[in-house]
């Protein structure tokens, strides 16, 4: 990471070095140069967590428009292909040509789907999961791609920090409060 990075050299550097030898400029300064490692650290970790959640976000975040339509592309049709299999593989008499689901009685609708057996429904479950175990593949991979854009970007200086010596606990709000992403 960035910041175990800085805080080696830091180290290796005034290790003889006593604290209060620092100067109030040269503490400023350091800070500074851990907040932007913590920045760098934190934009990587959203770039990957976003992708994760939804391929190819990660890529836009990071001005890759052409993998990101391409993984999102992907992610949209495994999603859509997942839910039409798996809606034409359930009993006929469940789908909607067959059960008015805004008509009729939830009892009645209950009563339909109970008649079914563990082995009717077998298909669309395994439909289900199948596309689910494509859609983490996907997600995966498209994590760790956009992990590297963004750790390319951060050392071509396409992306860039400010010091921010405001540094703040995840999340930022105090008191135990907060948000992740």
């Amino acid at each position: 990471t960035y910041l175990r990075a800085e805080l080696d050299s830091l180290f290796s550097m005034t290790q003889e070095e006593e604290l209060g030898a620092l100067s109030l400029g040269e503490l400023r300064e350091l800070a500074g140069r851990f907040s932007v490692a913590r920045q760098k650290d934190r934009f990587v970790a959203r770039s990957k967590a976003m992708s994760f959640m939804a391929p190819g976000m990660g890529e836009f975040m990071n001005k890759d428009y052409g993998s990101g339509a391409a993984l999102l592309a992907a992610d949209l049709a495994v999603v859509a292909g997942t839910l039409a299999g798996a809606y034409f593989l359930l009993p006929e008499d469940l789908r909607f040509q067959q059960l008015d689901y805004l008509n009729t009685p939830w009892a009645a609708i209950r009563g339909r789907w109970e008649s079914h057996t563990f082995m009717d429904y077998l298909p669309s479950m395994a439909l289900l999961a199948g596309g689910g175990l494509v859609k983490g593949i996907l997600g995966r991979l498209s994590s760790t791609h956009a992990g590297k854009l963004a750790r390319r970007n951060i050392e071509q200086g396409k992306i860039t920090f400010e010091p921010d010596l405001l540094l703040l606990p995840d999340g930022g709000m105090m008191m135990g409060m907060g948000w992740r992403y």
